[in-house]
């Protein structure tokens, strides 16, 4: 009798799954490895188009703003230069200040400036820093902050933006932003100081919606205007998931999740 084993047609030698084990791993390996650079590389490709899209929507952030700032400025330099206001307020103020037809005109052109171009209020500050008319008859306050700016603009001549700031305590009070510049008599004889002009600006009006506008449909992107205040992060604009954060909210400089 033949002790020699028979080989049954398709059946395997038995080392065929020892061998067979390290090249699936190895396989595994591969595609595992393959799958893992593709992942790797269309993370990276899309995060930089977000970045560079992020860094595109900054610019035209600034560049508004500033655009903004500037057509703000020219307009109050330009109401300041304006010589039959200034006479008007200087006789006016040379006559005491009186009750009277000169009073009257003078807020008829305030009023039409502030509704014009939109201000919040319109103050006349005469040289003795002392606010004598508003466009607005509320006995609004100007500000301890603003009428120092009043008498930098009286030294310096420079058209000067304030901070933003609340003219009152509380978290629903306004949020105004205060433009200041000369009001000048310019004749032969040179230019003589009236007074100065305050322009009050409500950000909620203009700032605001243009900082939080977002040039495409997205559900979570928002822009955000801050400063360092000390150590600090304060918010200066409204949030979008966030209400009454406008100079309220604040973080430590120092926390990494900033």
């Amino acid at each position: 009798m033949n002790n020699n084993q028979v080989k049954l047609p398709g059946s395997a030698p038995k080392n065929f799954f020892g061998a067979a084990i390290p090249l699936l791993l190895l396989l595994t390996l591969v595609i595992g490895g393959a799958g893992y650079l593709v992942f790797y590389f269309q993370k990276k490709s899309i995060t930089e188009h977000i970045h560079k899209e992020l860094m595109t929507v900054a610019d035209l952030k600034v560049s508004q703003i500033v655009n903004w700032r500037a057509e703000r400025r020219g307009d109050a330099v330009m109401a300041g230069k304006d010589s039959f206001l200034a006479r008007a307020v200087e006789h006016w103020l040379q006559d005491g200040a009186p009750v009277d037809e000169n009073r009257s005109r003078i807020l008829r052109r305030l009023n039409t400036l502030q509704q014009t171009n939109r201000y919040h209020n319109i103050f006349i500050i005469d040289p003795e820093q002392i606010v004598r008319l508003s466009s607005r008859p509320n006995n609004e306050a100007v500000g301890d902050l603003s009428l120092g700016l009043a008498r930098e603009v009286l030294k310096s001549g420079d058209t000067v933006f304030s901070p933003l700031q609340r003219m009152k305590s509380g978290p629903d009070s306004n949020i105004f932003l205060d433009l200041l510049t000369l009001l000048t008599v310019t004749d032969g004889t040179g230019g003589r100081i009236a007074g100065v002009m305050l322009f009050r600006i409500d950000p909620a009006l203009f700032l605001y919606p243009l900082i939080q506008s977002w040039p495409t449909t997205s559900n979570t992107a928002e822009t955000l205007l801050i400063k360092r205040n000390g150590g600090d992060v304060v918010y200066l604009n409204e949030l979008r998931f966030r209400k009454n954060a406008a100079l309220n909210l604040r973080f430590p400089a120092t926390e990494r999740q900033l």
